[in-house]
């Protein structure tokens, strides 16, 4: 996995003079996999690299936010989608855990 940008939504709200919502998208992929779906569908370029968002909800809580691949993907790389949605919440599951230890 390669990690592309993370965007701090709030930081960038604050700077246009925005009230600051805390919220962050971390861009990431793997660009061999990635080239595998240009390969098959050149369209699929606007719905990778991955993406995950956290979003402060509360003082002390945040909730993670991703989007099913399979929503972003047409239907004949659904298996490849579903694959990806697996990565993403298997992901969103390990922040989570990270975060209720305290380690994040």
């Amino acid at each position: 996995m390669k990690e592309y940008a993370l965007v701090d939504h709030g930081r960038d709200m604050a700077a246009a003079g925005a009230p600051g919502h805390p919220a962050w998208t971390l861009v990431f992929g793997n660009p061999a996999a990635g080239e595998t779906l240009l390969a098959r569908d050149l369209a699929t370029a606007v719905d990778i690299p991955l993406r995950l968002a956290v979003i402060e909800t509360g003082p002390d809580t945040s909730a993670i936010v991703l989007r099913p691949m399979e929503s972003l993907l047409p239907p004949d790389l659904a298996e490849v989608a579903g694959r990806f949605t697996g990565m993403l919440r298997s992901l969103a599951s390990e922040a989570r855990d990270a975060a209720e230890r305290g380690v994040l």
